[in-house]
């Protein structure tokens, strides 16, 4: 909008955020621009890109003014339309890397005029906004662990909390209308994980706070985890200065991480590598074409690999059937336990075809040749991925549905005998422990006649405490930043590996109205993930810490998981 203005003038700039609802708007604008050759700015086209043939089309029929201009921003997309990308002039946008670089980045777009037109206070507080969007966008370095995922914290983020803040009483300034607007419409707005909005609520109270200005005479504290004292003054020299002095690498407990949390960053860089180099090798298979004797070179590691595991193994054998199940627990198991098999037997008429075809004894089918090309390249079949989407080897992939589907039976085979949940269970040994989690809310709820919406999930580390009538032992749970010993939460050290175990731990639900057996003062609620990808969030429990101590804990982007892989 800058760059229109000083080349067009005020008033030649239209932009629209596109989403549902939002195309013929857009065709209008397009036209009216190219018409009066205005700049005209499409936002996060990703969202309707089964709409941009129809701009293509437009684009093409289009007779514009010379000094039309038409901007598209958009995140990368698997099926943006190549042609559209081959007309255009691509610029890619990425926020300088380290704290440093990006608040000179700041103070770069902020005039010295700007800065100096108001009070010391509004300059501070002003130094505050670009901390502060520096910081949340900075723990992105940290993906998934300062934040669950990539949020696209941006420029425009920046630029209006500056314009909210220049506009309010910055000798009073109303936090709380300044929190709520932050957290709900300017950075919140990008947020769709409930622990990754708590993590910006909790930076917000921590910045944005009078405890670091110097209204009212006060005398302002360090900002969170630095011994920086925002300067008392609107010269904007004096602040480039001290931005200056900044270190160029960061410490992660600049941002409240733990010092180990580069060993996550780097394997979740690796897992992602690792991905792109499979990717890659898929298309090199598929595009080589079917070569018997290559490929049966390739598939013979996974192919013994599937005759040891379920050589001598129940889990080709048929689902023992037992008396019909009432409990929803019980229907659980079953359900699940058939679900595993009906996956064994697609996984293993898979195998067993591919091993005919790579014999001769069988023709190749384009399902057979699929199947094959992507196990060959290190890749799950999607057909099974799409029943359960566990790891990406495939050798892992085919050793957990095996391991799965025989805990899945020895289970089963509690439940025939009246013992479903006598023994400590691991949610990594379940296809679905997010439905687990529901059958047993509804077993409670069956079981104490309490409506299932007014139960809610407690848990107890070690010790008897009262978690409900259906008490159930989980085990084989780790946790990432931190370590629990003592009963309590303690710091990760630097060789702290990225994930830690945990003890069993007894789960169960109680009324709303009960009182929890880990008092909020006393205790922190972490998210507990199914995959240290953190895509797939299953529920929360709460764990034991000092008081007034959550706001650490919860920075350092502490979560639990089922299982260590």
């Amino acid at each position: 909008e800058q760059a229109a203005d000083s080349a067009m003038g005020t008033g030649k700039y239209r932009q629209l955020a596109m989403g549902q609802g939002q195309a013929d708007a857009a065709l209008s604008m397009l036209r009216e621009g190219a018409e009066e050759g205005h700049w005209v700015c499409l936002q996060n086209v990703h969202l309707v890109v089964s709409w941009l043939g129809v701009l293509e089309k437009e684009l093409r029929s289009l007779k514009p003014a010379p000094t039309f201009r038409l901007w598209l921003t958009t995140e990368p997309h698997p099926r943006f339309p190549p042609i559209l990308l081959q007309q255009s002039l691509k610029v890619t946008f990425e926020a300088p890397p380290g704290l440093k670089k990006n608040l000179q980045n700041a103070y770069s777009m902020w005039s010295p005029s700007f800065v100096g037109e108001g009070s010391a206070s509004r300059a501070q507080l002003l130094f505050i906004v670009a901390w502060f969007h520096a910081v949340v966008q900075e723990r992105r370095t940290y993906i998934p662990q300062g934040w669950s995922k990539f949020h696209e914290f941006s420029f425009a983020d920046l630029r209006s909390t500056a314009a909210i803040i220049s506009s309010s009483d910055t000798e009073n300034p109303p936090w709380e209308t300044v929190h709520g607007l932050l957290d709900n419409a300017i950075y919140g707005g990008r947020i769709d994980n409930v622990f990754d909005q708590r993590i910006l609520r909790t930076c917000l109270q921590a910045y944005y706070s009078e405890a670091h200005t110097s209204t009212g005479g006060r005398t302002a504290r360090p900002l969170p985890n630095t011994q920086i004292v925002v300067p008392c003054t609107n010269e904007h020299a004096k602040f480039l200065g001290l931005i200056n002095k900044l270190p160029d690498v960061d410490a992660p407990a600049l941002f409240g991480l733990p010092p180990n949390i580069e060993r996550v960053v780097q394997q979740a860089n690796s897992n992602r590598i690792t991905a792109q180099l499979k990717t890659m090798a898929t298309a090199a298979v598929a595009s080589g074409g079917w070569d018997r004797d290559k490929m049966a070179q390739q598939m013979k590691p996974l192919l013994e690999l599937w005759q040891t595991l379920t050589s001598g193994s129940s889990v080709l054998k048929p689902v023992k059937k037992g008396m019909a199940a009432t409990l929803p627990v019980d229907v659980f198991v079953a359900m699940e336990a058939e679900s595993a098999h009906n996956l064994i037997n697609t996984v293993n008429k898979m195998m067993a075809a591919i091993a005919s075809v790579l014999r001769g004894s069988e023709l190749l089918t384009s399902t057979v040749r699929d199947a094959a090309v992507s196990l060959a390249a290190g890749l799950v079949p999607p057909k099974w991925s799409d029943v359960w989407e566990g790891p990406e080897s495939p050798a892992l992939w085919l050793q957990a549905v095996v391991d799965k589907t025989s805990a899945i039976d020895g289970w089963l085979e509690k439940v025939q005998s009246g013992a479903t949940l006598s023994a400590p269970l691991s949610l990594s040994s379940m296809f679905n422990p997010a439905v687990f989690l529901n059958a047993l809310r509804q077993q409670t709820a069956r079981q104490t006649n309490v409506a299932v919406d007014e139960l809610k999930l407690v848990c107890q580390w070690g010790g008897n405490g009262n978690v409900g009538a259906l008490p159930v032992t989980i085990n084989g749970t780790v946790l990432q930043g931190a370590l629990f010993g003592g009963g309590l939460l303690s710091e990760a050290r630097l060789d702290t590996p990225t994930v830690s175990p945990l003890p069993p731990c007894v789960i169960g639900y109680i009324p709303q109205s009960q009182e929890d057996p880990s008092p909020d003062a006393t205790s922190v609620a972490l998210p507990v993930y199914e995959g240290l990808d953190r895509s797939k969030l299953l529920t929360q429990l709460r764990m034991p810490c000092k008081n007034k101590d959550q706001d650490r804990w919860i920075l350092a982007g502490c979560s639990i998981f089922v299982s260590p892989e």
